[in-house]
């Protein structure tokens, strides 16, 4: 699945390349508003806690690699609604976990809707967004089935901060059912020709649970992520 992934993305992004002009008003600083993001990263997840209804069940602790596609596109201006977005990312990645050493499959989901309120005026030298995601993350090994699914609701930037270099941020509330946290990110982009942007992304997601039983009886896992991708921005 990695590997399908990965080919798709990059020939979404090869494509694009080709069909995609930039108009004449483009001066080398616009944050595109269509973009396609393909990226290997390497991760480490931590349990820590007690779950007293079944302490090995959400013991996923272990770090590895996968890929990931995101695609971030904004919506053209129906009736009253405008200045729209709609975002996706799959993930799909393997790690060995530490509790057994067993090969653990890790896949992630997220689907969102907001708005950009700054930016909305083209061309733009950044751009502000918020929104809500349905999330879907999902650990399989042969002792472990786990799927939690819910929402995360949060924004960010992305501006150039000198030409050809542009620098991002977010941070979302993730709500998971029973797991709950934030997840904060910070994204270097350096441009290339043709409007393809060599990408770096640290990471950081925290979610607890408190089962309200004893005083220890607890429950955080924690993910911290490194990204490395292209990203194609095609469009004001």
């Amino acid at each position: 699945m990695r590997k399908l992934a990965l080919a798709a993305g990059s020939l979404l992004l090869w494509s694009t390349t080709g069909i995609a002009q930039d108009s004449p008003a483009y001066d080398g600083t616009t944050v595109g508003t269509r973009t396609v993001t393909v990226s290997h990263y390497q991760f480490d997840h931590e349990t820590d806690g007690f779950d007293a209804s079944n302490p090995q069940a959400r013991d996923i602790s272990g770090d590895g690699d996968g890929v990931a596609l995101d695609v971030f596109l904004a919506i053209p201006t129906v009736g009253p609604v405008e200045n729209a977005y709609a975002a996706v990312r799959y993930a799909d990645a393997a790690y060995d976990n530490d509790n057994g050493g067993q090969e653990t499959d890790y896949n992630e989901l997220r689907v969102g809707l907001g708005y950009y309120f700054i930016g909305r005026d083209r061309p733009a030298r950044g751009l502000a967004y918020g929104g809500l995601n349905y999330e879907e993350q999902h650990f399989e090994s042969s002792g472990l089935d786990l799927k939690d699914d819910g929402y995360s609701l949060g924004g960010g930037f992305r501006a150039f901060v000198t030409d050809g270099g542009e620098l991002g941020a977010a941070i979302h509330w993730v709500d998971l059912g029973d797991m709950q946290g934030f997840r904060t990110a910070a994204t270097l982009a350096v441009e290339l020709p043709w409007r393809i942007f060599f990408l770096a992304e640290w990471e950081n997601q925290r979610l607890s649970r408190d089962f309200d039983q004893a005083a220890n009886d607890s429950l955080d896992e924690s993910y911290s992520r490194v990204r490395l991708g292209l990203r194609k921005d095609f469009g004001e």
